[in-house]
């Protein structure tokens, strides 16, 4: 593929002493520095869950660096395909490890009244 225009991402100018996990992250951070006026994201799935496996810091990352972009006055958007700003939670439980059979992920979202549903 031929893309004559296309040129590295400035990559260290884009952390600001904040490491970057995912590469999402470090395409909003380089949106920002190119002066994007807004951001729409979509197909980012970074759910513990996801087949992609991405790191449990990514989401934080990510998330950090739309907050960034948002408090610049940019106008951070998600589409439906998108699994960010949900909430996530830890569940203590006396089930044990290998033996039991539990799922790592219970997912609450298709029984929620909350108007994000099925986002």
């Amino acid at each position: 593929m031929n893309l004559p225009a296309a040129r590295p991402a400035p990559v260290e100018h884009l952390s600001a002493g904040v490491a970057m996990r995912a590469q999402s992250a470090a395409q909003v951070a380089h949106a920002i520095l190119e002066g994007a006026t807004e951001i729409a994201l979509h197909g980012i799935g970074l759910a513990l869950d996801s087949p992609r496996a991405e790191p449990i810091s990514a989401r934080a990352c990510l998330e950090y660096w739309c907050g960034v972009a948002e408090g610049r006055g940019i106008k951070v958007t998600t589409a439906e395909d998108c699994d960010i700003f949900l909430q996530y939670h830890l569940l203590k439980s006396s089930t044990v490890y290998g033996y039991d059979d539990v799922k790592l992920i219970e997912d609450r979202h298709e029984n929620s009244d909350h108007p994000r549903k099925g986002r």
